[in-house]
């Protein structure tokens, strides 16, 4: 029995950005079918030789893709090959039907109930691909899809409804919102024990952003025709965060402990140093390797791919970098189990360094105003690094296009709201520039 001619191309292979990879089949020379697989892969991880994404590290999402696409050839190989075992004629609306209903077994059987739907788009989150990327989501955001299913599950607990897609409008986006901030409704009195925590503005506009995600692609696949949260209204809050900075000499203190005693707190301490030299995110510097170490003729990069944006980043690697990466003879010690205990104990570290200097934020929680006081390191934690990285180089002159490209922020306007500068800070490096100006035209 001969194979069937089964194989898979890209859109195009133009651009930097991922492309659909469509499944073709061939019925004879100036006949054949592409179906869209749903999967995609950005042009310069494509493989045309063999039609499939090229075994490179900086394709992380590679191996998702691959299994896929193997599994599904395997399906259609075989229908076709029985089906023509069989003596029938294969047709492109057959073989349609056919790829219809085994490339998308995911969506589920009851289309209007919103809350089947979300408990499958949650389950099958670790194996999904953000559309905007091609690569897979990051286990950052898996976790968040899980708690925002956990949220509203219990939102319909709460309020003894099975929401279905029609539901999903400006009464159920304002009841969600107020469910989030901890305000009890009229109707459940007497149920308590169903009410979260009081989560913050920032964190309730990050999980309204993940349910539009999710309505996003129930629309795109025709599950859901109700669009009333693409309204203004129905809208991710957000307030200006009040994350703090380190300054150079606080990061000096830092680097500057004896830790020595306590290995626990050395390698925090020096995960938090690397990535405090390179601007990092905690999903990218705690997974180094000497791949992403390139020599130069002028000196070593740091060269990756974001595993949130999947944007390219080129880092020249520091004294400081190359000093705890020689350190671990290139292979960086694991960090703890997760965030919250790697903040713990960075709070620990903070306050060995003595780094008290009273601070004061002010937070949203619950719908409320509130101000939260302490020393200065009771505020640190992992995207600290990252923030004290993109300041103390704004700080110093470097220019701002510049810092962009690597810590791979897309916009100004974005970059400027993400460091941490003060009116007065900001009057400092004008007066700089001014006194820069005054010696240039004195020469």
């Amino acid at each position: 029995m001969s194979k069937a001619k089964v194989y898979y191309r890209l859109r195009t292979n133009k651009g930097t950005k991922p492309q659909q990879i469509y499944l073709v089949y061939r019925f004879g020379k100036d006949d054949k079918i592409l179906y869209p697989t749903g999967l995609t892969c950005a042009p310069q991880f494509w493989n045309d030789k063999t039609s499939r994404p090229r075994d490179i590290t900086e394709n992380t999402n590679k191996d998702i893709v691959h299994n896929r696409l193997n599994d599904l050839q395997n399906k259609v190989e075989k229908y076709i090959l029985t089906e023509k075992a069989a003596g029938h004629i294969i047709t492109k609306d057959k073989l349609r039907d056919f790829l219809n209903s085994t490339a998308a077994p995911e969506k589920p059987a009851r289309k209007s109930d919103f809350l089947d739907y979300l408990a499958d788009f949650t389950a099958s989150a670790d194996t999904r691909l953000n559309p905007a990327t091609g690569r897979a989501i990051v286990p950052g955001a898996v976790v968040a899809y899980k708690v925002l299913n956990e949220l509203i599950q219990g939102f319909a607990e709460q309020k003894k409804r099975n929401y279905t897609f029609a539901d999903i409008d400006l009464h159920f986006y304002t009841d969600f919102v107020e469910y989030l901030q901890g305000k009890q409704p009229a109707t459940d009195k007497k149920e308590p024990g169903h009410t979260p925590k009081q989560y913050a503005t920032n964190t309730i506009g990050r999980y309204i952003k993940l349910l539009k995600v999710v309505l996003n692609e129930a629309t795109a696949a025709g599950i859901n025709t109700n669009l009333a949260y693409k309204s203004q209204k129905f809208k991710a809050i957000k307030e200006n965060s009040e994350s703090v900075y380190l300054t150079p000499a606080e990061l000096g203190k830092i680097a500057a402990l004896d830790l020595s005693t306590t290995p626990e707190l050395d390698r925090v301490r020096d995960l938090f140093m690397i990535a405090a030299n390179t601007g990092l995110r905690y999903s990218d510097f705690t997974q180094l390797t000497p791949a992403n170490i390139k020599q130069t003729e002028t000196g070593t990069n740091i060269v990756l791919t974001q595993k949130k944006t999947g944007g390219r980043v080129v880092i020249p690697a520091n004294k400081t970098f190359l000093r705890i990466w020689g350190k671990y003879a290139g292979i960086l010690p694991p960090a703890p189990g997760n965030t919250k205990k790697f903040n713990d104990t960075l709070v620990k570290i903070g306050r060995l360094a003595g780094i008290d200097t009273p601070t004061i934020k002010h937070i949203t929680i619950g719908g409320e105003k509130q101000t939260i006081t302490g020393p200065k390191c009771e505020f640190i934690s992992a995207h600290t690094a990252r923030r004290s990285f993109a300041t103390n180089l704004y700080l110093s002159g470097f220019p701002s296009i510049s810092i962009m490209k690597l810590t791979g922020h897309k916009s100004e306007t974005a970059f400027l709201s993400y460091i941490k500068v003060s009116e007065e800070q900001h009057a400092e490096l004008l007066r700089k520039h001014w006194e820069k100006i005054a010696i240039d035209n004195e020469q």
